[in-house]
């Protein structure tokens, strides 16, 4: 009986890696197209999944070829036990994929982080996210504003202490260097579940079915393997924490230099640390740091003018942050993509200001201007709902809520649910007060059934 699960498994964890292959791993919303007149959120695998997916097809052909050689001239046994140190060689490098998409891939990175952001600003708001949005603006309730998305955006804590000085109060940080960060937990598929699952499966049905090997020989396996595994895994956490350590060498040597007076210098070696951790370029702090020190060298770079938008923020001088923000909005396209999402987080900020100020109208417009060009601004665009009710634009209420609930699609927390029942009760309001009173009752009825 033992052996018969034991086969059973091994066909199941095959079957899971042949799946993984197909399954998307790690998935985020890339764009809008319309099918059947209705706007539909394009849904993509990131670009780092079909490198991951060609190793292991590459070692899934490599265990079979070589399985099939052991098998056939070796026997049984010999197959068995090549299987299982195949499954213990191969299981870390899928436990490498987090730190490419995350860490070494800045655009997928800034993406998921940002969305994971919003989506955590949104359900901040009031505490009662259906609560809070549903009383906004009603003469006989309360009045709650909203919420300013904070001005600091990273993948994870910047690697500014060096290895020897790390503590246990430092261990998420290193979970996070791995990859291993919310943005990564919120949008991950099941297919890179599947794939370690399935090599897992096969490795240890394998050992299983090797229960009538004799006793050396199995702890020959054993031994043999456990050598393989802990080289695997040491090369893998040796090749993980390098750029990591490589990046907070070049941080620590820019905050010296800086502290100096060389500011040349310590621009080189926050671009470098930059090479060796992608995501750190759209680290506000490292961007901020940037800026800071091109206007102290005395040139008014792209850097530069971002930190004197924040500067200006900060010092309450809205007018001039917000003219400085349109003209730079003008070079939009010609800027990296981090660059991009900083100034439509800007915007956001800046909107947000002028709404809870009372100006409801071009609050309105701003974040019109914001949805036309970030498809992933799902803040943006829930709370220009809110402004489509006060203003009356039903239409644009109608299409916000439906980019809304395509662009939760990937989302993997529950807590969606709050935001979109939000949603459509600031429609039925919308359609209420627009005099489509059957309508409003079915988009009642939706976020009730959420």
């Amino acid at each position: 009986m033992a052996r018969l699960a034991a086969f059973v498994f091994l066909c199941i964890g095959l079957l899971l890696i042949v799946v993984s292959l197909k399954d998307a791993w790690f998935t985020l919303p890339a764009g809008w197209e319309k099918v059947d007149g209705e706007l539909i959120a394009t849904v993509e695998d990131v670009p780092v999944t079909s490198i991951f997916k060609k190793c292991l097809l590459v070692a899934v052909t490599v265990w079979f070829l070589m399985g099939t050689y052991k098998l056939l001239v070796e026997g049984w046994q010999r197959f068995l036990g090549w299987s299982f140190s195949w499954s213990m060689a191969t299981f870390p490098l899928l436990l490498w994929y987090p730190q490419w998409v995350i860490v070494q891939d800045p655009d997928t990175s800034g993406d998921a982080c940002w969305l994971q952001q919003q989506h955590d600003n949104i359900t901040w708001l009031g505490g009662d996210v259906f609560r809070a949005h549903s009383e906004r603006y009603n003469d006989i309730q309360l009045t709650v504003n909203m919420q300013d998305p904070p001005i600091y955006m990273a993948a994870f804590k910047t690697p500014t202490e060096s290895l020897t000085s790390l503590g246990i109060e430092e261990i998420p940080e290193i979970v996070w260097w791995f990859g291993l960060n919310p943005g990564f937990s919120q949008f991950v598929g099941r297919g890179w579940f599947l794939s370690w699952i399935g090599v897992l499966a096969l490795g240890m049905a394998a050992f299983g079915l090797l229960k009538e090997m004799p006793d050396k020989g199995r702890r020959k396996l054993l031994k043999k393997t456990f050598f393989v595994t802990v080289s695997s895994m040491s090369l893998l956490i040796t090749s993980a924490m390098f750029p990591v350590l490589k990046a907070g060498s070049y941080i620590r040597k820019a905050k010296s230099a800086a502290l100096e007076g060389e500011y040349s210098e310590c621009l080189k070696y926050l671009f470098k640390s930059q090479d060796w951790m992608p995501s750190l370029k759209f680290d506000t702090t490292v961007i901020h740091q940037i800026g800071r020190m091109q206007l102290l060298q005395g040139t008014n770079d792209i850097h530069a003018q971002i930190y004197q938008i924040w500067l200006f923020e900060y010092l309450g001088h809205g007018t001039r942050a917000k003219k400085l923000l349109e003209e730079l909005s003008l070079k939009r396209e010609t800027l990296p993509r981090e660059l991009q999402r900083e100034l439509s987080r800007t915007w956001m900020r800046i909107t947000i200001d002028d709404f809870n100020a009372g100006k409801v109208t071009q609050a309105h417009q701003q974040f019109g201007r914001i949805c036309d060009t970030e498809p992933m601004a799902i803040q943006a665009r829930f709370h220009q709902q809110l402004t489509s009710l006060q203003v009356g634009d039903i239409e644009t209420n109608r299409l916000r809520r439906a980019e809304i609930e395509q662009l939760y699609i990937p989302y993997i927390r529950k807590d969606k649910r709050g935001v979109l029942a939000t949603s459509w009760f600031i429609l039925s309001q919308g359609e209420w007060n627009a005099g489509n009173a059957r309508a409003a009752a079915e988009a009642r009825r939706q976020s009730k059934g959420l």
